[in-house]
C-alpha cells in the first residue's frame, strides 16, 4: 500500500496563507507529498518566478525553505526562509549579524515574506547569490553559537517556600 499521496488540506492552507505568491508571481505548485506513515509529514514545492519554496510540515511544525531555480527536492540551494530573509535584509556596514527571522506559523512566515519578496528575488539572483550565501552562512553560524552558549547556561529554577 502506497503511503504517499497529496495533502489537499495542507495545500489549501498553503494557497491561502501564501496567496500573494499565486496572485503576484503566478506561482504554481509543482509537488505535493503527504506521508501518513511518517508522522503525517507533508511538503509542498512551489515555483514562483525564479524562486522555489518548499513548505514542510514536520510533526505539526511548519518550516519554509527557499532556493533559486532550477532545483530538485534533494538538489538545490535550499535555505530556511528566516535565515534567507535576514541575509537579504542584512546591512554589512553595521558589522552586526542579525538573528534569523522567526515564525511559528505559515501565516506569520507569509507576513515576513510578503514585504521582502523583491529583496529575496534580488538577493537570490545569480548576480547576488554569492553575497547572500556568505551572509546566510554567517547568520546560521552566529545563531548556532548563541544556541550552544544558551544551552551551557545553568537553568533557572523557581523555589517555592
Amino acid at each position: 500500500m502506497e503511503s504517499k499521496r497529496p495533502d489537499l488540506k495542507f495545500e489549501a492552507q498553503v494557497r491561502r496563507d501564501l496567496g500573494f505568491l499565486f496572485d503576484q508571481c503566478d506561482a504554481k505548485i509543482i509537488s505535493n507529498n503527504y506521508d501518513y506513515c511518517i508522522f503525517g509529514n507533508a511538503n509542498i514545492v512551489i515555483k514562483a518566478g525564479d524562486l522555489f519554496f518548499d513548505v514542510v510540515r514536520d510533526r505539526g511544525d511548519v518550516c519554509v525553505y527557499v532556493a533559486p531555480g532550477p532545483v530538485t527536492r534533494i538538489e538545490g540551494r535550499w535555505a530556511e526562509i528566516g535565515i534567507a530573509l535576514a541575509a537579504v535584509l542584512m546591512d554589512d556596514s553595521s558589522g552586526k549579524i542579525p538573528d534569523p527571522s522567526s515564525y511559528a506559523s505559515l501565516s506569520r512566515a507569509a507576513d515576513l515574506l510578503k514585504p521582502a519578496l523583491l529583496h529575496l528575488q534580488e538577493g537570490l539572483s545569480e548576480s547576488q547569490y554569492e553575497i547572500t550565501s556568505r551572509r546566510m552562512r554567517q547568520i546560521g553560524a552566529s545563531y548556532l553559537k548563541k544556541l550552544q552558549e544558551r544551552s551551557k547556561e545553568k537553568p533557572q529554577y523557581l523555589h517555592y517556600c
